[in-house]
């Protein structure tokens, strides 16, 4: 009780009593699980499929939109291709472009798939 004879209401974090209550780990209670119809599945199925569809085609819109935006750049400035413009306009990391294939890669490639085939690598005979 406080100074003025108001008494606070109790709430989840401030209870009567002076020990939490313990919730049982090990079991618990399962929730309903709201299970569809084939029907329903095929429909939210059908569904999903326009909405993603609808999706991709809006981004390669736009990213036909960003890629006339890099060519115009590059013809404006022209000391870059136009896929560093693009990626500068998109801020895209230049870590995300192909690197080429090194030659050891392409030995360690063509070794482990001779091992794997049950056939002898170079190296071993």
């Amino acid at each position: 009780m406080g100074p003025d004879g108001l008494q606070r209401l109790p709430t989840r974090g401030r209870k009567l009593s002076t020990t939490q209550t313990r919730y049982p780990w090990r079991h618990r209670t399962k929730c309903k699980i709201f299970s569809h119809t084939p029907a329903e599945k095929a429909l939210l199925k059908v569904k999903w499929k326009e909405h993603k569809d609808a999706y991709h085609t809006a981004l390669r819109e736009a990213r036909e939109v960003v890629l006339t935006e890099a060519e115009r750049l590059h013809e404006r400035f022209g000391s870059h291709s136009v896929d560093y413009y693009f990626k500068a306009i998109m801020q895209r990391s230049c870590l995300s472009s192909k690197r080429a294939v090194s030659h050891w890669n392409a030995f360690l490639s063509k070794e482990t798939k001779l091992y794997n085939d049950g056939e002898v690598p170079s190296t071993l005979q």
